[in-house]
Protein backbone atom coordinates (compact mmCIF):
# COMPACT_ATOMS: atom_id res chain seq x y z
CA UNK A 1 0.00 0.00 0.00
CA UNK A 2 2.81 2.19 0.95
CA UNK A 3 4.70 1.44 -2.39
CA UNK A 4 1.39 2.90 -4.46
CA UNK A 5 0.80 6.07 -2.42
CA UNK A 6 4.66 6.73 -2.95
CA UNK A 7 3.80 6.01 -6.95
CA UNK A 8 0.94 7.59 -7.23
CA UNK A 9 2.57 11.02 -5.84
CA UNK A 10 5.56 10.62 -7.83
CA UNK A 11 3.72 10.14 -10.56
CA UNK A 12 1.89 13.19 -9.67
CA UNK A 13 4.49 14.99 -9.44
CA UNK A 14 6.16 14.21 -12.53
CA UNK A 15 3.31 15.01 -14.46
CA UNK A 16 3.22 18.64 -12.41
CA UNK A 17 6.58 19.10 -13.28
CA UNK A 18 6.33 17.77 -17.14
CA UNK A 19 3.15 19.58 -18.37
CA UNK A 20 3.31 22.37 -20.40
CA UNK A 21 1.57 26.07 -19.07
CA UNK A 22 -2.17 26.09 -20.67
CA UNK A 23 -0.98 22.96 -22.45
CA UNK A 24 1.54 24.88 -25.07
CA UNK A 25 4.70 24.09 -25.76
CA UNK A 26 6.99 27.03 -25.79
CA UNK A 27 7.32 26.75 -29.92
CA UNK A 28 3.31 27.34 -29.51
CA UNK A 29 3.30 30.52 -27.23
CA UNK A 30 1.63 33.60 -28.75
CA UNK A 31 3.11 36.09 -30.26
CA UNK A 32 2.51 38.11 -27.29
CA UNK A 33 3.80 36.20 -24.71
CA UNK A 34 6.91 35.71 -27.13
CA UNK A 35 7.43 39.55 -27.10
CA UNK A 36 7.65 39.91 -23.64
CA UNK A 37 10.72 38.54 -23.40
CA UNK A 38 12.82 39.43 -25.98
CA UNK A 39 15.95 40.58 -24.67
CA UNK A 40 17.08 42.41 -27.78
CA UNK A 41 15.03 45.09 -26.71
CA UNK A 42 15.00 45.58 -23.32
CA UNK A 43 16.34 48.21 -21.67
CA UNK A 44 18.11 49.43 -24.70
CA UNK A 45 17.34 53.50 -25.50
CA UNK A 46 18.59 54.98 -28.43
CA UNK A 47 20.05 58.89 -28.27
CA UNK A 48 20.95 60.82 -31.50
CA UNK A 49 24.51 60.40 -32.41
CA UNK A 50 26.43 64.10 -31.98
CA UNK A 51 30.05 65.05 -32.68
CA UNK A 52 30.29 65.80 -29.28
CA UNK A 53 29.44 62.34 -28.01
CA UNK A 54 31.45 60.44 -30.52
CA UNK A 55 34.26 62.38 -29.79
CA UNK A 56 34.07 62.44 -25.92
CA UNK A 57 33.75 58.19 -26.45
CA UNK A 58 36.29 58.05 -28.62
CA UNK A 59 38.82 60.06 -26.34
CA UNK A 60 37.21 57.90 -23.38
CA UNK A 61 38.13 54.59 -24.93
CA UNK A 62 41.70 55.61 -25.93
CA UNK A 63 41.93 57.04 -22.67
CA UNK A 64 41.24 53.65 -21.00
CA UNK A 65 43.49 51.61 -23.30
CA UNK A 66 45.92 54.06 -22.52
CA UNK A 67 46.14 53.37 -18.94
CA UNK A 68 44.90 50.22 -17.90
CA UNK A 69 48.23 49.47 -20.05
CA UNK A 70 50.06 51.46 -17.85
CA UNK A 71 48.33 50.20 -14.57
CA UNK A 72 49.60 47.25 -15.16
CA UNK A 73 52.85 48.13 -15.88
CA UNK A 74 52.92 50.11 -12.58
CA UNK A 75 51.83 46.83 -10.57
CA UNK A 76 54.90 44.81 -12.45
CA UNK A 77 56.74 47.87 -10.58
CA UNK A 78 55.29 47.55 -7.13
CA UNK A 79 55.98 43.97 -7.60
CA UNK A 80 59.74 44.23 -8.53
CA UNK A 81 60.38 47.22 -5.75
CA UNK A 82 61.36 49.31 -9.02
CA UNK A 83 60.64 52.53 -6.79
CA UNK A 84 61.97 55.77 -9.06
CA UNK A 85 60.10 53.83 -11.76
CA UNK A 86 56.80 53.33 -10.30
CA UNK A 87 56.58 56.76 -9.35
CA UNK A 88 57.46 58.61 -12.44
CA UNK A 89 54.63 56.35 -14.09
CA UNK A 90 52.56 57.29 -11.49
CA UNK A 91 52.96 61.02 -12.02
CA UNK A 92 52.15 60.42 -15.66
CA UNK A 93 49.14 58.82 -14.59
CA UNK A 94 47.70 61.54 -12.57
CA UNK A 95 48.97 64.25 -14.74
CA UNK A 96 46.71 62.34 -17.70
CA UNK A 97 44.20 62.16 -15.18
CA UNK A 98 43.80 65.46 -14.46
CA UNK A 99 43.93 65.86 -18.53
CA UNK A 100 40.79 64.14 -18.80
CA UNK A 101 39.18 65.63 -16.09
CA UNK A 102 39.86 69.12 -17.83
CA UNK A 103 37.85 68.01 -20.36
CA UNK A 104 33.92 68.61 -20.82
CA UNK A 105 31.55 65.63 -20.56
CA UNK A 106 28.23 65.53 -22.32
CA UNK A 107 25.44 65.44 -19.85
CA UNK A 108 24.85 61.31 -20.37
CA UNK A 109 28.47 60.92 -19.13
CA UNK A 110 28.57 63.02 -16.06
CA UNK A 111 28.11 60.07 -13.85
CA UNK A 112 31.45 59.35 -14.84
CA UNK A 113 33.28 62.52 -13.56
CA UNK A 114 32.81 60.85 -9.64
CA UNK A 115 34.11 57.50 -10.73
CA UNK A 116 36.80 59.25 -12.29
CA UNK A 117 37.75 61.51 -9.57
CA UNK A 118 37.67 57.98 -7.16
CA UNK A 119 40.30 57.29 -9.64
CA UNK A 120 42.23 60.27 -9.31
CA UNK A 121 42.56 60.36 -5.53
CA UNK A 122 43.55 56.58 -5.47
CA UNK A 123 46.64 57.67 -7.84
CA UNK A 124 47.63 60.24 -5.27
CA UNK A 125 46.82 58.22 -2.44
CA UNK A 126 49.52 55.82 -3.63
CA UNK A 127 52.00 58.64 -4.44
CA UNK A 128 51.76 59.11 -0.92
CA UNK A 129 52.46 55.59 0.13
CA UNK A 130 55.51 55.40 -2.44
CA UNK A 131 57.18 58.62 -1.08
CA UNK A 132 56.68 57.20 2.24
CA UNK A 133 58.03 53.77 1.20
CA UNK A 134 54.88 51.94 2.68
CA UNK A 135 54.92 48.73 0.90
CA UNK A 136 51.57 47.62 2.21
CA UNK A 137 49.67 51.26 1.32
CA UNK A 138 51.45 51.43 -1.99
CA UNK A 139 49.64 47.47 -2.65
CA UNK A 140 46.74 49.12 -1.21
CA UNK A 141 46.37 51.85 -2.67
CA UNK A 142 47.33 50.04 -6.13
CA UNK A 143 44.78 48.06 -5.99
CA UNK A 144 41.92 50.51 -5.26
CA UNK A 145 43.21 52.40 -8.19
CA UNK A 146 42.77 49.62 -10.22
CA UNK A 147 39.21 48.40 -8.81
CA UNK A 148 38.01 52.31 -9.43
CA UNK A 149 38.95 52.21 -13.27
CA UNK A 150 37.50 49.04 -14.23
CA UNK A 151 34.49 50.24 -12.08
CA UNK A 152 34.77 53.38 -14.46
CA UNK A 153 35.28 51.42 -17.66
CA UNK A 154 32.34 49.00 -17.10
CA UNK A 155 29.98 51.96 -16.56
CA UNK A 156 31.37 53.44 -19.67
CA UNK A 157 30.89 50.47 -21.49
CA UNK A 158 27.08 50.02 -19.85
CA UNK A 159 26.82 53.85 -20.90
CA UNK A 160 27.12 52.95 -24.58
CA UNK A 161 25.86 50.48 -24.69
CA UNK A 162 22.69 51.48 -23.54
CA UNK A 163 22.27 54.54 -25.28
CA UNK A 164 23.76 52.97 -28.76
CA UNK A 165 26.60 55.60 -28.42
CA UNK A 166 29.64 54.82 -31.74
CA UNK A 167 33.27 55.51 -30.26
CA UNK A 168 34.95 54.75 -33.92
CA UNK A 169 38.65 53.92 -32.76
CA UNK A 170 40.71 57.07 -33.21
Amino acid sequence: MRIQVKTTISIIILCLLCSCVNGNSPAEQPAEIKGMSNRLDVNHLKVEQTPELEEFATKTKGYLGEIQDELTQLGHLLETGDKHAAVSLNESLIKKSKQWDQQHAPELFSDLQNLHHSYYVTLQELQDALNQNDVNDQQLHYGYSVLTIRLFSVEFQSLIEQYGIKAPKS
